[in-house]
């Protein structure tokens, strides 16, 4: 005979679960402890996958990033002609970065001829990397240059 750990009343020395109580006499044996140890994994993913204590603002690293125009290239659309302004950018930073936010600036001479507000660009650049992308804008005659300017990013592991 042995007590039961948990009502202290006396049961058979083989007992793996208290005929009493129903309190498992081992602790690995109790189902509950599955859930606690399949619950270790999730959060582990969760916190580096997802990230939700990430706090990291793009306004605090922009100075970090750079980019400079590759080509431009005119292509024919249905809605009549247009550019097609492709800039390699740099990411300087130490985090993954996404979702851009972004405005064309076109130049001739250095004047700022039109300014061409882009949307939202599910883009992914890895840290210490570059990236290349592409951005669409109207044929606008005597443009010389075209500038990348990016309004925001997002970061964190998941993106």
């Amino acid at each position: 005979m042995k007590v039961c750990k948990l009502c202290k009343k006396e049961i058979e020395s083989s007992a793996k679960k208290c005929p009493y109580c129903q309190g498992y006499q081992d602790w690995y044996r109790n189902p509950q402890i599955l859930s606690l140890i399949a619950i270790v994994p999730i959060m582990f993913l969760w916190f580096n996958y997802i990230n939700p204590f990430n706090t990291e603002n793009f306004v605090d690293y922009q100075e970090q990033f750079s980019s400079k125009q590759i080509n431009t290239v005119e292509l024919e659309g249905r809605n009549g002609p247009y550019f097609k302004v492709t800039f390699e950018v740099q990411n300087n930073t130490e985090y993954k970065w996404g979702d851009m936010s972004y405005e064309l600036i076109g130049r001739n001479n250095g004047t700022i001829i039109i300014v061409e507000p882009g949307a939202t660009f599910s883009w992914v650049i890895q840290p210490h990397s570059s990236s290349y992308i592409s951005a669409s804008t109207p044929v606008v005659p005597d443009i010389s240059s075209w500038e990348l300017v990016i309004k925001d990013l997002k970061t964190g592991r998941r993106i």
